[in-house]
């Protein structure tokens, strides 16, 4: 186990989390109850004491191997009150299939003050990967301007199969066709009654 002086700062607490992760010493990192860990591996997200434990003692320290390497580096500390944040990088190494592995990974930690002094209370690490390039055959400016030229073709079709509407004077000359009912032997009629209403039902008549 190791033995360094009690945490002072917000500073304080993450250099003595770093050393105490580096010594795969989990009784020595300062770290609150509850808290939220955004980890690089494993589950998408953890939460409480006993999650973060178990990630450290299952799958972390046995890859670290105790000669492994997890190193702090451009650490920047903004802390008001009782409320801090802290941004860095970390240089992890550890073995993989029997050969030597390191990763730079970026690191955010929240820290809280309690009477205890600063606690960790969020963990954010992150690995930067590379987004897989656009498959395009042409250039983008040049594939943009064939689009473009394409819609401009397409709207000018449409614009030309449209009937255009007749206003003004030359629709009332227009004669209106009439709409032709096609002749039957019968059809219903209405009779109206003297007072006006429609009381009697519908009776078909062949006049």
């Amino acid at each position: 186990m190791t033995h360094t002086k009690a945490p002072i700062t917000a500073e304080d607490t993450i250099r003595s989390w770093a050393g105490a992760v580096a010594a795969c010493d989990i009784e020595a990192v300062c770290y609150a109850d509850p808290l939220l860990v955004f980890d690089v591996v494993g589950q998408l997200q953890r939460e409480g004491k006993a999650l973060y434990r178990r990630a450290w003692e299952d799958e972390f320290f046995p890859w670290h191997g105790g000669t492994g390497k997890f190193a702090l580096r451009e650490l920047s500390v903004h802390a008001g009150g009782d409320i801090a944040f802290a941004t860095g990088l970390l240089d992890c190494g550890g073995t993989e299939g029997g050969r030597p592995v390191e990763y730079t990974l970026r690191l955010t930690l929240g820290l809280t003050r309690t009477l205890d002094g600063w606690r960790i209370v969020h963990e954010h690490r992150t690995m930067q990967t590379s987004m897989p390039q656009p498959i395009c055959r042409r250039p983008c400016s040049s594939f943009l301007a064939s689009a473009a030229s394409m819609s401009i073709r397409q709207s000018r079709r449409s614009a030309a199969r449209t009937p255009r509407a007749v206003t003004g004077p030359r629709s009332l000359s227009r004669p209106r066709r009439r709409l032709r009912s096609r002749p039957g032997p019968a059809c219903w009629r209405i009779t109206p009654m003297p007072d006006g209403t429609i009381s009697q039902p519908l009776r078909r008549s062949t006049a």
